[in-house]
């Protein structure tokens, strides 16, 4: 699954072969997204933004896809988020990394259920990347 974007930045709508339960199936969930506002400042704890957007000081913006469990992280993209979590401690399932999990004291580090270690998510660079603590090499998103 890939990140698409359209000449003027907005992202097209990308299909997502599961469906709200985060069960492969046949049919194709697609969602457009719109991107988050420019010069937009976070202040407050958890709340919502413009256009169906929210917002965690220590998570970032996010789009919860209207009736399902996935939601579009402004830097991470598409995840998976099972139900029933409190948004301090989540599991998350993301295309490329499978199940990862954080917390509101951990973030941005992850730990990958596939690789068994800590990833370091740096979204300061153009190109994000995750660092994989046990292998000691940087993994390019």
């Amino acid at each position: 699954m890939k990140h698409r974007t359209d000449s003027n930045g907005t992202d097209c709508p990308l299909s997502i072969p599961f469906n709200q339960d985060g069960e492969s199936t046949d049919s194709i969930l697609q969602i457009q997204v719109t991107n988050l506002p420019d010069g937009l400042e976070f202040k407050e704890t958890g709340h919502s933004l413009t256009q169906g957007w929210e917002h965690q000081p220590w998570f970032g913006a996010y789009y919860p896809a209207p009736d399902s469990h996935w939601l579009y992280h402004w830097q991470l993209h598409w995840l998976y988020q099972p139900p029933n979590q409190t948004i301090d401690s989540l599991w998350l399932w993301h295309p490329n990394q499978g199940w990862l999990w954080t917390s509101d004291t951990s973030y941005p580090w992850l730990y990958s259920h596939n690789l068994e270690s800590w990833l370091y998510f740096d979204a300061q660079q153009q190109e994000k990347r995750l660092y994989v603590y046990n292998a000691a090499l940087w993994i390019v998103e």
